[in-house]
Formats: C-alpha cells, sequence, structure tokens
C-alpha cells in the first residue's frame, strides 16, 4: 500500500506554515500537500487520485469558496463508493457550534478540530492514515 499523503487545504498561509511544521514534527516522512487558492483547490479535487490512507485538513473558511464546497465536491467524485475516499478531519478557528455540527452531518468526516493545529489535535489522525 502506498504510503499515505497530508493535503492541507487552507488559504492562510500562516497557518500553513504553522500546520506543516507540526506535521512534519509527527512524520518527517509524510509528504504534506499545500492547496490555497479556490480555483487551486477545486481544479486538485477534480484531478487527484485521493488513496484511502491520505489525510486531508480542511479549513472551513477558504475565501471565495469554502470547506463545506469541498466536502461536496469529494462527496460527488467518489458518489456511493468510499474505498478511495481519504480521511478528512475538518480546521475551523471558528468556536461556532453550528460549524461543528454541519461537519458532523457529513458522515465520511472524521474529526474537527480548531485552530492553531497542535500535535495533539492532530497525532491520532496523522499516525492513523500514514
Amino acid at each position: 500500500m502506498q504510503r499515505g499523503r497530508i493535503v492541507l487545504i487552507d488559504d492562510d498561509p500562516t497557518s500553513n506554515f504553522l500546520s506543516k511544521f507540526i506535521l512534519n514534527q509527527i512524520n518527517s516522512n509524510v509528504e504534506v500537500l499545500v492547496w490555497v487558492t479556490c480555483d487551486e483547490i477545486l481544479k486538485e479535487l477534480s484531478e487527484f487520485s485521493f488513496q484511502p490512507n491520505d489525510l486531508l485538513l480542511v479549513d472551513i473558511n477558504l475565501g471565495l469558496c469554502s470547506g463545506w464546497d469541498v466536502l461536496d465536491r469529494i462527496e460527488a467524485k467518489h458518489g456511493e463508493d468510499r474505498s478511495t475516499m481519504p480521511a478528512i478531519v475538518m480546521l475551523s478557528s471558528s468556536i461556532n457550534s453550528e460549524d461543528r455540527l454541519k461537519a458532523d452531518n457529513y458522515s465520511f468526516v472524521r474529526g474537527y478540530i480548531t485552530k492553531p493545529l497542535t500535535q495533539q489535535s492532530v497525532i491520532n489522525y496523522v499516525l492513523r492514515q500514514i
């Protein structure tokens, strides 16, 4: 089985820098991809071949699109076949409980992490995937 990759979907450069640093501290051999702009995100979502051992960390607020748009695209791409769907964890600086409830409505979302990302908050997701 191919080693899992981590795809960080977030439009905040500072948050991405910190998140990538933390992810590399957990496992320096993991490939961390960063998708920033909505155009890039939507293009990559349509072209990227996900593996079940990939981990997506998806920010809710992405500027011109949202993390919910990302989830809807992934759900449409995979349909009923969840065998190649990556593990997905939502990221947000929002403390709005409605965001957490909305994330729970997506059966394939495995978690919700409030930013900033810490080793403690993400380590179990990373170790399960790679």
